[in-house]
């Protein structure tokens, strides 16, 4: 191991490679991720305001609809290295030194493999429907006379999953999980 000013520069990786977290065991890994991200929405919305005479009436009706997607994935490579040699270049970038059985471009190499893939999906819609009333009144102490109703409809739907596989032991696992929450039409209070 070299040392230089408080920081360690180069280390080459121990002979051992029986012993779980001692010297060349699972000693290199190389992990990749990617996603693909997609958010849309969409609102619309009418009303009108009315005033005649006495009264003033108001009208709102709205919908709007939301979609979330996210896929995402992964994998991880996990090789034994044993006498593996790690230094440090002037930018402070690893330089890796494999030994001659053990070189990352072949598959042999490898002694764990886990891909993993995550997909998520939510969709969300509103609808809302509103109408306010006002009468002016001609009294000295009442002035106005309001009124008004709001009735909203809420809908959410949830999709994930998760599968996970790993091998030297060739294990999978997938998990899938579906929500959805509503409610219907109903008056807001």
């Amino acid at each position: 191991m070299v040392v230089s000013n408080h920081q360690v520069s180069e280390y080459v990786v121990g002979n051992c490679i029986n012993s779980v977290a001692q010297g060349g065991y699972n000693a290199f890994s190389t992990s990749a991720r990617d996603f693909n991200l997609r958010v849309n929405s969409d609102y619309k919305s009418a009303g009108f305001n009315l005033r005649r005479d006495q009264w003033d009436v108001e009208g709102l009706i709205a919908k709007s609809k939301s979609g979330y997607a996210n896929d995402t994935n992964s994998i991880v490579l996990t090789q034994n290295a044993p006498g593996l040699k790690v230094a440090l270049d002037a930018g402070g970038y690893p330089n890796f030194t494999f030994p001659a059985k053990y070189d990352p471009n072949l598959a042999s190499s490898y002694t764990r493999a886990e891909v993993q893939y995550r997909p998520t999906e939510t969709d969300n819609t509103e609808d809302q429907l509103k109408l306010d009333v006002k009468y002016r009144l001609k009294t000295p102490f009442f002035t106005k006379i309001w009124g008004g109703v709001k009735a909203a409809s809420r809908h959410r739907s949830s999709t994930t999953a998760a599968a996970t596989c790993s091998r030297p032991a060739p294990t999978c696992s997938v998990q899938r999980t579906i929500s959805t929450s509503g409610r219907p039409m109903s008056p807001m209070h």
